[in-house]
């Protein structure tokens, strides 16, 4: 439950009875709200695009961690990279896959979870972009851990700026976007990332 509070001259701000909303749920839901059946939410940028054909080579065997509608595929179309895609939310449609032909599995989870099928390294990259920001701070720790332990090579996207995210519409509050010390988390877990960069104001890059 969450409710509206006023303070300080009547601008609204958010008081959260309990800690975190439930991201399983609010995916899905908001997949009916946005109705992308036949279209991608969003395509692959140049910046995601060459940060992408930076550390995937020809071939490689690739985790998409929160593939989303899969606005990856035609860099691992171009590599004929071997792809597990995995998400908490069914996004992906026959639509967004038949033009491709790179082998592909999809893994859909109904829990934040690790992925305990997975060896060690099993992946020579695993890509996680625009889902750190999304994780609650709960799972945060626990999410970037089991990604280190699965990839030879992990490459992140994040908004490094919460104000350049778009707000709920309708109670005008983002409820579903958390701020992260990464480097006291990444210190946490003994990690020192190869690349951790802001670019374009908004947006932080992680490779470790």
């Amino acid at each position: 439950m969450e409710e509206l509070v006023t303070k300080n001259n009547g601008i609204k701000k958010l008081k959260v009875m309990n800690k975190y909303y439930d991201p399983v749920k609010y995916w899905n839901e908001r997949i009916k709200l946005y109705g992308f059946v036949n279209t991608r939410a969003t395509e692959i940028t140049a910046m995601e695009y060459d940060f992408c054909h930076k550390y995937i080579n020809n071939g490689d065997k690739v985790l998409d961690y929160g593939v989303g509608d899969g606005k990856l595929f035609p860099v691992y179309q171009e590599k004929q990279c071997e792809v597990i895609g995995y998400d908490i939310a069914n996004w992906l449609t026959y639509e967004h896959c038949k033009d491709y032909n790179f082998p592909f599995k999809y893994l859909l989870s109904n829990t934040v979870r690790i992925l305990t099928e997975f060896e060690n390294k099993s992946f020579d990259v695993v890509v996680c972009f625009g889902v750190l920001l999304h994780v609650r701070p709960d799972d945060i720790v626990m999410m970037i851990n089991d990604i280190s332990r699965l990839g030879k090579k992990c490459i992140f996207t994040t908004h490094s700026d919460l104000n350049a995210v778009k707000i709920d519409e309708n109670t005008n509050i983002n409820k579903h976007c958390f701020n992260h010390d990464y480097e006291l988390i990444f210190k946490k877990l003994d990690v020192i990332p190869e690349l951790y960069e802001y670019v374009a104001d908004t947006t932080l890059l992680i490779v470790i």
